[in-house]
């Protein structure tokens, strides 16, 4: 089973954006609803939200890898691996983490 990050955080679809269109970057705007989660961080913080929408590599990503620290509660940066989101950090989003922890156990 595929989970759509439109399926199961549509509010962070929408913030996201958002968020990314004030910046001027409308063309990663446009693949927010289509992302797939993949899979959660496992690190054991309890306040982390962490996604993959793309496979998490052994090491570090390969390739340009960039990185967008958005404006909202808590923490929020995206990994950009050649113009492609391939990862949405997120710290101390109380709401969200509890959401991708019962998607994601």
């Amino acid at each position: 089973m595929t989970l759509t990050l439109r399926e199961c955080l549509p509010d962070l679809v929408t913030e996201l954006e958002a968020l990314l269109r004030a910046e001027n970057e409308t063309a990663l705007a446009e693949q927010v609803q289509f992302l797939e989660i993949v899979d959660r961080c496992r690190c054991g913080d309890r306040s982390c939200a962490t996604i993959y929408t793309a496979p998490k590599p052994d090491g570090a990503w390969r390739g340009d890898l960039r990185n967008i620290l958005l404006n909202t509660d808590g923490l929020t940066v995206l990994d950009i691996l050649d113009e492609r989101i391939v990862c949405i950090d997120m710290l101390d989003r109380d709401a969200i983490t509890k959401k991708v922890h019962k998607l994601f156990p």
